[in-house]
């Protein structure tokens, strides 16, 4: 009857041990992701960098002008963001420069980056009529290629922060249930 005393309190232990361990993994890990965002049931959502790029190069490729383009791709995504992408064609179609018609889409403090990203992949297809389609092929490329290197970053760090947590989970359980069972079966 005694032997079975230690085993059954190391297996106890393992499993407060355990059970400490994952809610303190788990609770560092939702630290780390952002919370989830409430938005308005009515709201789209804004497309991705690539996909922006994707629906001007489909655009221009159907015979659009960079201006129609714009406006069409600005008109489908609505927002405050779309509104950048028609208020710049407009000054585009009104005569103005081209860095001038970009200069407010370029300082909105919420899509600048992404305004920068269309304006550099269109700019030598404005100023040097050069073909618009190799240049955003080539930045399409670029934003994916970036976005994949972003996500393999984080999944090695989720991976780096969850080896702590695992590692804390199996010590304890491997010392309770195997090693200390061991020794008291050898002392008795």
């Amino acid at each position: 009857m005694m032997p079975a005393i230690p085993a059954l309190l190391s297996a106890l232990c393992a499993a407060v041990c355990t059970t400490l361990c994952v809610a303190l993994g788990s609770y560092r890990v939702s630290r780390a992701l952002p919370a989830p965002r409430r938005h308005n049931e009515a709201a789209r959502p804004l497309p991705s960098d690539t996909l922006l790029l994707s629906m001007i190069a489909v655009a221009m490729h159907r015979g659009a002008s960079l201006p129609r383009a714009l406006e069409a791709v600005g008109e489908s995504v609505g927002h405050d963001f779309g509104a950048l992408f028609t208020g710049t064609a407009r000054l585009l179609n009104g005569g103005y420069p081209w860095q001038d018609a970009w200069s407010r889409a370029l300082s909105d403090g919420a899509y600048g980056a992404t305004m920068m990203l269309v304006h550099d992949a269109l700019e030598d297809s404005w100023v040097h009529g050069a073909s618009p389609t190799e240049r955003l092929e080539a930045t399409i490329t670029q934003v994916d290629e970036d976005e994949r290197s972003r996500i393999e970053q984080g999944a090695s760090q989720l991976s780096i922060r969850l080896l702590v947590p695992t590692g804390l989970c199996f010590l304890p359980a491997f010392l309770f249930i195997g090693v200390i069972p061991a020794i008291a079966s050898f002392a008795s």
